[in-house]
């Protein structure tokens, strides 16, 4: 019995942990995107190339940096 609620805890410990990285990518790739948005020097296309963001991500994240809702990242 112990085996089986140990083997299933792990499973559950290792999905979180790869939610966790994912996450952290994610975040990654958002703040990445912001500085490039900030330099202005890329289009939205070549961000979301780099960044594997979807477009309707880069464009929220263009919004928010215009009207000052988000915190920006350093360059």
């Amino acid at each position: 019995m112990n085996s089986v609620v140990d083997e299933i805890r792990e499973e559950g410990r290792a999905m979180g942990i790869e939610e966790g990285k994912k996450e952290g990518i994610a975040e990654t790739s958002r703040q990445t995107a912001i500085r490039m948005l900030k330099l202005g020097k890329l289009s939205y296309e070549d961000i979301t190339v780099y960044t594997d963001l979807p477009m309707n991500e880069i464009l929220k994240l263009a919004e928010q940096l215009k009207d000052g809702s988000i915190a920006s990242a350093k360059l």
